[in-house]
Order: structure tokens, then sequence, then C-alpha cells
């Protein structure tokens, strides 16, 4: 019975209900978008990795990691790299951390050099142009290219050189490193570097495992360090989790904190304007169990319509930022969303909660004579 009134209660002020359930959404979507861009740029950095092609990646001894790291291997290890049993296909490519010049504006980018019909760590996926550069060419995000208004037959400027634009790339954009490629040897003579490569690129035949095949390489090859795709994921990606990512991370948990917060006042309002209700029950017979199951129904009906409503905007706003092609990667896990709803639904309880300790503890005359 206790159930049914709170139910029903809750029902008749619809209005209210519809306005607190929104007040709550709003906030719990600018939650999930921000967490939403920051799972997806964190992942959008590993990318590159993970498209390459490559099953292990080799790089000089001591590194573990792509995107904040110089690495230099001898191009003679190529070739006893390929010589070691399992290995079925290895190119090499150079890769630099570096600003590049599109239209007078400035972008921090992962220059990968490449060498003509070279797949393996080349673009895996074109919007136009082509994959294969030649000297003085670069191949470059499509979503950069719209953004800076650099298409094909255009230039950009890599160190002191201008490249032309020949291909967009898709997949390849990031708004904190965005991937180009360019000729390797222009990236060699921007280096000042002859005889190295920054890693090599290595497939596995079917029948050997990515981990083994890593292991026999570090075992053959002197001064090297070999690490599976997913291994070397799993280091860039928590690498970015420190860096930049964290301002999105911080900027996540601010809202994440007023939109508790707004959760419990919302949940504390509610149950308030309800407590002459709730106290009466109390005097009519009802026991003290009793009041606190209605106010933990109604402040979970209240958050459960609140989250629904927030997942949808989320997907709503997550599509259209996909359409517009902008300059972030959204990508909303479950795991967030389990996390951001359980902290909201915890404050909607408590705060409900407190005020029902109260109403609980009312005595029958106090109420009738109000």
């Amino acid at each position: 019975m206790i159930v049914r009134w709170a139910v029903v209660s809750l029902l008749q002020a619809r209005l209210r209900m519809l306005a607190s359930s929104l007040a709550v959404a709003a906030a719990f979507t600018l939650v999930f978008m921000f967490r939403a861009v920051w799972e997806g740029e964190t992942r959008q950095l590993a990318t590159y990795l993970e498209r390459a092609g490559a099953d292990v990646w080799v790089m000089q001894a001591g590194v573990s990691n792509v995107h904040m790291a110089s690495s230099f291997v001898g191009r003679a290890k190529r070739r006893e790299v390929e010589s070691v049993e399992g290995v079925r296909a290895a190119a090499a490519v150079l890769y630099l951390n570096s600003m590049v010049t599109f239209s007078g504006q400035r972008w921090f980018c992962y220059i990968v050099g490449i060498e003509p019909g070279q797949r393996l760590g080349a673009p895996w996926a074109m919007a136009e142009g082509r994959s294969q550069v030649q000297p003085g060419e670069v191949v470059v995000p499509g979503v950069l290219a719209r953004v800076s208004g650099v298409g094909l037959g255009g230039s950009v400027k890599v160190g002191d050189r201008d490249l032309l634009v020949v291909g967009l790339s898709e997949e390849t954009f990031s708004a904190t490193n965005p991937v180009v490629f360019v000729h390797r040897e222009d990236l060699a003579d921007l280096l000042w570097l002859e005889g190295y490569d920054s890693c090599l690129l290595v497939q596995a035949n079917e029948d050997t495992a990515p981990g083994e095949l890593a292991l026999r390489i570090e075992a053959e090859v002197d001064a090297v360090e070999a690490m599976t795709t997913e291994e070397l994921v799993e280091s860039d990606t928590a690498l970015a989790r420190q860096m930049g990512t964290q301002i999105i991370a911080l900027m996540t948990g601010i809202c994440a904190a007023l939109a508790t917060l707004l959760v419990g006042f919302t949940m504390y309002v509610h149950t308030a304007r309800l407590g002459t209700e709730l106290a009466v029950l109390k005097a009519m017979g009802f026991q003290r169990g009793h009041v606190y199951l209605a106010v933990v129904v109604q402040s979970s009906l209240v958050a459960a319509s609140a989250f629904g409503l927030a997942l949808a905007g989320t997907a709503i706003l997550a599509s259209l930022t996909r359409g517009l092609a902008t300059v972030v990667a959204v990508r909303l896990t479950p795991g967030a969303v389990l996390e951001v709803a359980g902290v909201g639904a915890l404050v909607a309880i408590v705060a409900s909660l407190l005020l029902a300790r109260r109403v609980a503890s009312v005595e029958p005359a106090t109420v009738f004579r109000t």
C-alpha cells in the first residue's frame, strides 16, 4: 500500500515531477557529454596504433609508448627482425610530434613518415584523394581539412616545408593529436636523420601468437623493445589519461559534483513538499520503515526518469556532433554511465532519507495540532 501511495502521489504532481526530472537530466546530460568527450579523445589517440595493421611494434630498447617518446632503430634492424621465425612482414616508419600549419592555423600533430607503396602504417581509410605519398606530398585528416579550409591541392607547412595535400584520410583526427602522413625522406630531412627508423611494424604468421613473437624478437634482436599492439595501446592510453585529457577529466568531475548536488537538492525539496503527508501516514500507524520506503521509491522514480532523459539527450547530442564533423571525438561507455548514475542515485536517496528520518520521528499529536 505504501508503495502504491508513493507512486500515485508522485504522478498526481506531474508538473513537479517533470520539472525535477528535467533539472536533474540537464545536469547529467552535461556530465555525460563531458565524459563522452573525455573517453572519445582518449581512445582516439590510440586509433592509429590499432589500425596501422601491425601485430607487434618494435622500438628502441626502453621505449614503451609512441606519442610522448622518441625511438631510433637502425635500418639494419629491419632485416634482423624479418629473419625471426614467425614474422610474415615488416615495415618501418618515422614519426614526430610537431606543429603543422594549416592556412595560418597551427595544429600539434603526429607526423608519420612512410615509403611509397607501404601498407603497414599507412592511411587505412580515405575520404578523398590517394593514400600513398611522394616527396613533397602529404595526407591530412579530412576533418582537419574541413575545419581549416585546406583541401586537395592545397598546401600545409611541416617544419620549414610546404607540402601538397594529395589525400584526405578518415579516422585519423583527434582534437589533441591528429595524424598526418608524409614521405619518409621528407621527414628524415627535417629530422636530419639518416640510417634510422622510429619503429618497425611487424605482422605475425597465422600460426604465431603476437605475444610469443614479441618475446622471440626481443630474444634474437639486440637493443629493441617489442610490444604487441594491445600492450602498446594500453600503454599509450594510460599515458594519455595523465596528459591533456586530464583537463577534460577535471571538467567532468566538476560537472559531476554540481549534478549530484542538484540531484540531492531536488530530491530534498521534493520530499519536503510531501513532509506533511508522510507525517500523517506515520500518525495513522505506518511504521518508520514504510516512510523510508515511500521516500526511496519516489526518489528512485524521479532519478530513473531523469537518467532516461539524460541518456536520450546525450545520444541526440552525440549524433549531432558526429553529423556536424566537429573537432572532438565522442564515446560514452556503459561503465561511465553506470558510474555517474550510481553516484547520483546514492546522493538522491541519502538526501531524501535525511528528511524522511525527521518526518518519521514526528509524533502523531504534533501532526494533528498542525
